[in-house]
């Protein structure tokens, strides 16, 4: 199916180009993959990766996209991002890391999905979850995995955020007013370029309105996005593209 698809979107039959493809979305929750097994996943990737490099090899796999933080429920769960993340990419934890199997995971890219409840600084408060005070180490983690081979790659592995942003206040009304949220996506974005990543995808165009509790669009809800007012946070929008390009010349990889 990884091939038909690719094939489909060649710019070739009808349809518009796509090079990047991400393989499932934060797949260390058990409500997007059950079970969220790290192995599981890497075969996922794996198969989609021969598939899709075999249609172009400039087509990018994208792994990851991970939830970021670990939790557990009656009903659903989710593994810690770096536990999976090490597990996936058979790198062992502590001081002095090591292999723990000879399997490999082919991907181009390695995403992540950085939320944070203490601002563009703030770390998560639980080992091995991954707030954006911690892309640092889940860099660290990623180029360790390059250095011993447990990556396979058509180019250098690049680290991106495939998800990210702030709610508003208004319309929600327990989250951070306006005008802190753009300084606040500013200072994410610094965050995140300092920390080797060099695209950015914000989550949500337009806030849902109602009761959602998606209000984290770069426009407040309105009957049509052509009436709809922009937020402050807009006024941020240039710089993420800057960054993505400056961004592009670094590489996680050797």
């Amino acid at each position: 199916m990884a091939k038909a698809l690719a094939l489909h979107y060649d710019g070739k039959h009808d349809a518009p180009p796509v090079h990047v493809f991400q393989v499932w979305n934060e797949p260390n929750l058990s409500q997007d993959l059950s079970p969220a097994k790290p192995a599981v996943y890497r075969g996922m990737v794996n198969a989609v990766a021969t598939s899709v490099h075999a249609v172009s090899k400039s087509n990018l796999v994208v792994a990851g996209g991970l939830d970021p933080f670990g939790n557990k429920t009656k009903t659903w769960y989710s593994v810690p991002p770096l536990a999976f993340m090490r597990a996936m990419l058979c790198v062992s934890s502590g001081k002095h890391p090591h292999r723990t199997c000879s399997n490999q995971a082919h991907f181009d890219v390695w995403a992540h999905h950085p939320y944070s409840f203490n601002g563009p600084f703030g770390s998560a408060n639980r080992k091995d979850d991954v707030s954006l005070g911690d892309l640092p180490e889940m860099r660290s983690l990623l180029r360790t995995a390059v250095k011993f081979h447990r990556i396979v790659s058509t180019r250098g592995v690049q680290f991106w955020v495939t998800e990210f942003s702030w709610d508003t206040k208004p319309p929600r009304r327990h989250a951070a007013p306006v005008g802190l949220a753009s300084r606040w996506t500013a200072e994410a974005l610094y965050q995140m370029w300092g920390s080797g990543v060099s695209l950015v995808t914000w989550f949500g165009l337009e806030d849902k309105g109602g009761k959602s509790p998606y209000q984290s669009g770069l426009y407040f809800h309105a009957s049509s996005l052509a009436r709809a007012r922009a937020k402050p946070v807009r006024g941020v929008s240039l710089p993420v593209r800057r960054l993505s390009r400056e961004g592009n010349r670094q590489r996680v990889g050797p």
